[in-house]
């Protein structure tokens, strides 16, 4: 069989077959080499009863047929009969689609491969040890179809119907084992799903954090939807989506080639996936939308400006070297004549300065800094102190447990007694007015907030800082 063939010899044999001018030959060769082959016409259809089913590495049997029909094609079984399986590159669209899986996913090794009489390519794999590969046609995408389980190819030097001829490659290799991710495109259950393609983890950059959130989301929704509605969900996920690229939220390619992976995952042939999520984002972009201003990323830098980033820190430097540490000293420090303390809150809580709420979990500590957050958004008293005397003021809210759905229960149900009512549908017009304005909240569970990073030694700005800070736009 030709992925069990471990002699160089016979590769060079394999090669050398392209010269000879007789097909009887080449299929005496292959049968006797232990490849079960049957004949066929130019047409590729078998001219035997059982077809495929009854090919045969019997060598006096495969002189018979071959001396009955002395310039029939040679078919040979394509699966777990030969032990491996045939990518077909087809013209004219093949090659194309090909070059697309594999700037995506990686290069596929040099195997096996021969040429077709109509100028396509046929690359031979091992069968995996676990799932399985079947027949398939354009479910890798236009012009991609896989000979497996169930299905045979033509061998050289067999014609084909355009008039030219099937060549082995010079140079063979032997028949490699195919990369994971061709087998977990042919087979989206193989190990129990656990081999299927996940979007790439979403950077913050390109893209607003809402936007990021909305992305992530969608493409959970769309790898997540059983066979039967697969197509609508990515039509759906891809259209809401398009609206946010229409809206500034989101990066064109980046939802592109996310949802493009999910619908992957879900199992959706990729030309089938590419054509609904274009469609659907085409769509989307022509009515556009944009997060609410309490959840744009914009609005944080808006928030962050007085929040006194060092005006000297590098993108690619370290903050720290730029300080003059000496003013630290304590001599320094001890020389100065400190500013009177301000307490924003009863004592508690200290103007100018980070301030931590501990406590054990469930006591509330979430639901009192958001009553806390409220109040100074709407300039209302809290526990009796009016907090800020210019009134009200904007609040920037990072939440790294909570996602956008539990935030939007919570601000629904504040019930700091400082807004009058407990209810989101009873409370003032203007008290949901400044909260919809001045309070930002951001649900960044799973995201990396930290603005400086010490990892590498020397202290360096991350990407969230630049997101964040005003020097940046």
């Amino acid at each position: 069989m030709l992925a069990t063939i471990p002699s160089s010899t016979v590769l060079d044999s394999l090669t050398a077959l392209k010269q000879s001018a007789s097909k009887a030959e080449a299929a005496q060769w292959y049968a006797e080499n232990g490849i079960p082959v049957f004949p066929c016409g130019t047409d590729k259809r078998p001219r035997i009863k059982g077809e495929f089913h009854a090919a045969t590495a019997d060598v006096e049997r495969v002189k018979a047929w071959w001396k009955k029909w002395p310039d029939a094609s040679i078919g040979c079984p394509t699966g777990e009969g030969l032990d491996a399986f045939v990518l077909d590159v087809d013209q004219p669209d093949g090659p194309a689609a090909l070059a697309e899986l594999e700037s995506r996913y990686g290069k596929l090794p040099a195997t096996l491969e021969q040429r077709t009489g109509g100028g396509g390519r046929q690359l031979f794999f091992r069968m995996p040890a676990e799932g399985d590969v079947r027949n398939s046609a354009g479910k890798l995408g236009e012009g991609l179809d896989i000979r497996g389980n169930g299905g045979y190819v033509i061998l050289p030097p067999s014609s084909h119907p355009s008039g030219g001829g099937y060549q082995w490659l010079e140079g063979q290799r032997p028949v490699e084992q195919a990369p994971e991710w061709l087998l977990n495109l042919l087979d989206p259950n193989r190990n129990g799903g656990k081999g299927v393609f996940l979007p790439q983890p979403l950077s913050l950059g390109g893209v607003s954090v809402y936007g990021n959130r909305a992305l992530a989301d969608e493409c959970a929704k769309v790898a997540a939807t059983p066979e039967g509605s697969r197509n609508d969900t990515l039509n759906q996920s891809a259209y809401a989506l398009g609206q946010l690229v229409g809206g500034g939220e989101v990066d064109r390619q980046k939802a592109a080639d996310a949802l493009l992976d999910a619908a992957l995952q879900a199992g959706l042939p990729p030309d089938e996936a590419l054509r609904t999520l274009q469609s659907g984002l085409a769509a989307g972009e022509r009515s556009p939308r944009q997060a609410r201003q309490s959840h744009r990323a914009e609005e944080l830098v808006k928030a962050a400006a007085g929040a006194g980033a060092p005006s000297s820190l590098e993108k690619e430097g370290s903050f720290i070297a730029t300080l003059d540490l000496s003013r630290f000293e304590a001599g320094s420090l001890l020389a100065t004549t400190p500013a009177p303390l301000t307490w924003v809150l009863n004592q508690s809580l200290l103007s100018g300065t980070v301030g931590f709420v501990c406590g054990a979990p469930g006591v509330g500590k979430s639901t009192f800094l958001l009553q806390l957050a409220a109040a100074v958004a709407t300039g209302h008293p809290f526990f009796g102190d009016n907090l800020l005397p210019s009134g009200k003021g904007k609040v920037l809210a990072l939440f790294a447990e909570e996602d956008e759905r539990i935030l939007v229960r919570r601000v629904k149900s504040l019930s700091c007694a400082a807004l009058e009512e407990h209810s989101w549908d009873r409370m003032p017009e203007s008290a949901k007015e400044d909260l919809e304005h001045n309070l930002i909240l951001v649900p960044a569970a799973g995201e990396d907030l930290r603005f400086i990073d010490a990892s590498g030694g020397s202290p360096r700005a991350t990407k969230t800082y630049w997101i964040f800070s005003p020097s940046s736009r």
